[in-house]
């Protein structure tokens, strides 16, 4: 039998904002696949999760206190 329980996402507890909201949405999409009928790999997801909250860290690390909106 397969185990589907991926390892932990990385925490963003502390860094509110996109990486926190994502975070949440991940959450709960990962609940809404496993009970899915479909075929689901939770390590492909978790890979997922993590490279795109490390481009969001990425991004908000570059940030350099100007405006919030850079792409107006």
């Amino acid at each position: 039998m397969i185990d589907k329980t991926p390892p932990k996402p990385p925490n963003t507890e502390e860094r509110p904002g996109p990486a926190w909201d994502f975070a949440a949405f991940s959450r709960l999409e990962l609940e809404r696949r496993r009970n899915s009928d479909k075929d689901f790999d939770p390590g492909v997801f978790h890979d997922a999760v993590a490279l795109v909250l490390g481009k969001i860290n990425s991004l908000n690390d570059s940030d350099d206190g100007g405006s919030d909106d850079d792409h107006q």
